[in-house]
């Protein structure tokens, strides 16, 4: 008895190992068959993830939703949610008649620096309506000028929908969107000496490719600003391309 008890530890310790790695198993299934389908259940996902983004990103306060974003968080889950609530109530929410928005728009998210724009929209990344991914503007134009990967090059990457690294990830989905963030702060860009408007390019290859809900802009200019600041041609586009959710002008910085 005593000669086999060192046994009896051992087949006892890798039972109790394989007993935890079931329990990690069932515990990745449940994750990857939850699917947040309504814009009530994406919400407490949202909240769930802003809480640890707080985290990781050091803020300087908590997550926490404010007479300044509740009312933009609400709408933005019933547009990932694909709910038909949005192009209605949505609109409501954000002040415009019914009818005002629509979810075959992506969506254009304005207001002033540090009140969230850019932490809002990365929390909808993972949605089960179109899921996208994030790139900045600034890094693009910088992108732009390499001579191998830039140019041409650059904007074909970028023309149109973007495999999934993860079909589990993005609920399924084997193709994504595109969240172009910092619209308006990339200036001009430039490859082989010859200087363009990058963003006017790449929106106007994305309207032709891949109009939709599948891409998505934000922004510290006003709709004002980024009329002065585009020809009419683009606005225009743009107008037709996207949903403007506007931020309050007096919205307090998250940084502060």
């Amino acid at each position: 008895m005593i000669q086999n008890l060192p046994s009896l530890l051992v087949a006892g310790q890798k039972a109790k190992h394989h007993i935890l790695e079931r329990e990690k198993l069932s515990q990745k299934i449940a994750l990857a068959s939850f699917v947040p389908d309504t814009a009530e259940l994406l919400m407490a996902e949202v909240k769930k993830r802003a809480e640890v983004m707080a985290r990781e990103k050091f803020w300087p306060k908590p997550f926490t939703l404010t007479e300044w974003n509740e009312h933009i968080y609400q709408t933005l889950c019933l547009y990932f949610t694909g709910d038909a609530r949005f192009e209605t109530e949505g609109a409501e929410l954000m002040g415009l008649e019914p009818g005002a928005f629509s979810l075959k728009k992506g969506i254009l998210l304005c207001g002033p620096k540090g009140v969230g724009k850019s932490d809002m929209l990365e929390l909808f990344a993972r949605n089960p309506y179109a899921p996208f991914v994030t790139v900045s503007c600034v890094s693009l134009a910088s992108d732009y000028a390499k001579k191998d990967e830039g140019g041409p090059t650059l904007i074909d990457r970028y023309a149109g929908m973007i495999p999934s690294p993860s079909g589990s990830k993005y609920y399924g989905h084997t193709h994504l969107g595109l969240h172009l963030d910092d619209f308006g702060a990339e200036g001009e860009a430039t490859y082989m000496g010859n200087r363009v408007n990058l963003l006017d390019i790449l929106l106007q290859t994305r309207y032709r490719v891949a109009r939709g809900p599948y891409t998505h802009l934000t922004s510290n200019a006003s709709e004002d600003a980024i009329k002065q600041a585009y020809d009419g041609r683009v606005y225009d586009r743009m107008i037709q391309m996207f949903n403007l959710i506007e931020f309050d002008p007096a919205a307090p910085s998250l940084r502060e």
